[in-house]
């Protein structure tokens, strides 16, 4: 056909052209189908169309079981897609000499479940993603009823713990129920020691599951219908959330790192740390403190802010700081929930609004005891007119008694309201999609408990109110998020706040400097509720304050981060994925070619200092494949080669 054939949807517009297919338009016919259809394995496809040009065929170059196929048909108006063997029909309409395609008769979310059922079978690792993802999430997947177990549910709860608990043992499972029907106890037939248990607590709509040496959950409760139904706890199901498998052929195949995929999350991005990552996951989701252990370059600031990413949002808070009409030194805090807080401030403004008549007249008086006595003075001598000079400055040593009283604050000495009484947000999480993630290496006191500024005008009325001078420390902006600290040994004195702060989950702020106005300045109480990771090398861990040591080990873990992996083909296929983390980060350098990616790695092999390892001492890593990405932008290369890294090294 001369015209061009437009793939179109109805409100999308123009997605492809069917003559230029295969050809020039293959990459956005692919992307119509990854988009669009959520096919996963479009990098491995291989496109055709038949003579006659009415069909176009798409094969898995990895799994020929994977086909689809677009069929042309003019007489019937229609399009139709088959996967499979699964026909999903497009409306065909002749528009201005073009031939144009619109959406799917069939609703969406049908398609998607008809296309799961073809794929599950053989592609276990693909997920499809349905229309109504978002609202599975938010409400929970159903697992099983409480009163049906043990009865007509116990496969539904032996699958659920078979496949998203990887339970093994499940075939030789024996289910029983207490008497007062609040426990469910699973054991092993065959083996006494495996067992698991679920306890109910209607209180707080709560079903934990422990397994016996392993990790504890918690489920959601409701009662539906006269029924105990429990479903998936939606935090909970992010943080086990398994990374998608990588197809392995791509790693053997891959000319450059621009073909490698790499994972969303922080926490999938971690390399070579499997035992603390599973640490770190089951620390999220009991809100444990964490102890890691190792040296430098290892990957324990991105452990931290990997872990802030697996928290709720939910939860968080906004903080104000109020005056105390009573004691003024020692201001009132409340807590409101995350966006209330501006709120509040501005209804405060608006109260405390006085007329313009009553605002400073400063202006006014330099206008009229300045500005026209020297008007008149100079007018005088220029006309030579003879004037008392008496009569010139009397008037502007008034003006200046004037100003002097305006900048009094009269209104706040005679305990009327002034903008002065507007509370303070010392903690905003208004607007955020994350748990706030503090770094507080390094911090003083101040910094890192809150301090109280120094005010030089404390009389008068002169003076900026205690409340406004209150300011937050990264202690109660980390509040329901995670305050990372490298090196905590060099806390000092600190530790002991730090300490009292992780018990009492809330800490006052008061002025950190003795020769400061805001030493006298002593809050109430301000919520600090945070998981503290602490970080540091192992001879570091001797100035560690003992207390604070015992408390994260009580409360929490204690990680020792590995210094190397073994060299195996899987962790050589990590070190290429993180080569292609590193070049994306960056986000200045070229990507590396798979020669270039073969030097880094026998880097890694030189650097760990031992036969069959390979470095996790990525720091240093990551700077050499930087510095050869620095060298190829140089060179003016399209990608950073094996010459390029070798040249970085010396």
């Amino acid at each position: 056909m001369k015209e061009k054939e437009e793939i179109t949807n109805k409100n999308k517009g123009y997605l492809f052209i069917w003559k230029d297919i295969p050809g020039k338009d293959s990459g956005k016919f692919l992307k119509f189908l990854e988009d669009k259809l959520k096919i996963s394995w479009t990098k491995t496809a291989e496109i055709k169309k038949s003579d006659d040009g009415k069909i176009i065929s798409v094969i898995d170059k990895l799994n020929n079981k994977n086909l689809i196929e677009f069929k042309f048909n003019e007489k019937e108006g229609k399009v139709t897609l088959e996967i499979l063997g699964s026909n999903h029909k497009y409306l065909l309409k002749e528009e201005r000499g073009k031939t144009k395609i619109y959406k799917l008769r069939k609703d969406i979310k049908e398609y998607l479940d008809d296309l799961e059922k073809i794929i599950t079978g053989d592609n276990k690792s693909k997920e499809i993603k349905k229309a109504d993802e978002a609202e599975e999430k938010k409400e929970g997947k159903y697992l099983f009823a409480w009163d049906d177990v043990p009865e007509k549910d116990n496969e539904q709860i032996l699958k659920f713990l078979r496949d998203d608990l990887k339970i093994e043992w499940t075939e030789n499972a024996e289910i029983k129920k207490n008497n007062n029907k609040e426990t469910i106890t699973i054991n092993n037939k065959n083996k006494n020691s495996e067992s698991i248990v679920l306890k109910l607590n209607k209180t707080k709509k709560k079903i934990s599951l422990e397994i016996t040496g392993g990790n504890r959950y918690e489920y959601i409760l409701k009662e539906e219908n006269g029924k105990l139904n429990i479903y998936e706890d939606k935090i909970q199901a992010n943080i086990v959330e398994k990374i998608e498998d990588i197809n392995p052929e791509i790693f053997e195949k891959y000319a450059t790192t621009a073909e490698i995929p790499i994972p969303k999350r922080t926490i999938d991005q971690v390399i070579g740390q499997d035992r603390a990552v599973e640490i770190i996951k089951n620390a999220a989701i009991q809100r444990r403190h964490i102890m890691l252990i190792g040296d430098p370059g290892t990957g324990k600031s991105m452990l931290a802010k990997a872990m802030a990413e697996l928290l709720p949002v939910e939860e968080l808070i906004d903080v104000l700081c109020h005056r105390n009409s009573e004691d003024e030194n020692n201001p009132k805090i409340k807590v409101v929930k995350t966006g209330e807080g501006k709120e509040i401030v501005k209804k405060f403004s608006e109260d405390t609004q006085t007329p313009s008549s009553g605002e400073s007249k400063t202006f006014l008086y330099i206008a009229v005891f300045f500005i026209i006595p020297l008007a008149i003075y100079f007018y005088a001598i220029t006309h030579y007119i003879r004037i008392d000079s008496t009569i010139i400055f009397a008037p502007m040593i008034v003006g200046m008694f004037l100003i002097l009283f305006q900048g009094i604050n009269f209104r706040q000495m005679m305990g009327v309201p002034t903008r002065g009484n507007v509370p303070k947000i010392i903690v905003d999480n208004s607007n955020k999609k994350q748990v706030p993630f503090f770094d507080a290496t390094g911090s003083h006191a101040g910094a890192l408990l809150g301090d109280v500024k120094h005010d030089p005008l404390q009389s008068g009325g002169l003076g900026t109110p205690p409340h406004l001078r209150v300011m937050a420390g990264m202690i109660h902006k980390a509040h329901k998020g995670v305050l990372y600290i490298d090196e905590i040994s060099t806390l000092g004195k600190s530790q002991m706040d730090l300490l009292t702060a992780m018990q009492e989950k809330q800490l006052s702020i008061t002025g950190r400097s003795e020769m400061s106005s805001g030493a006298m300045v002593m809050s109430d109480p301000v919520p600090c509720d945070f998981i503290l990771v602490a970080a540091g090398n192992l001879s570091d861990m001797e100035h560690m304050h003992p207390a604070l040591r015992s408390r994260i080990r009580g409360y929490g873990y204690e990680i020792y981060l590995d210094n190397t992996m073994p060299d195996t083909i899987e962790n050589r296929r990590k070190l290429i994925r993180f080569v292609t983390q590193e070049v994306i980060k960056d986000g200045k350098i070229l990507h590396f070619t798979k020669e270039a990616v073969d030097v880094i790695i026998r880097e890694a092999q030189r650097r760990s200092g031992m036969k069959g390892k390979l470095t996790l001492i990525f720091r240093e890593l990551g700077g050499l494949i930087r510095a050869s990405g620095d060298l190829a932008i140089k060179r003016k290369h399209k990608f950073t080669e094996a010459d390029d890294v070798t040249d970085a090294k010396k």
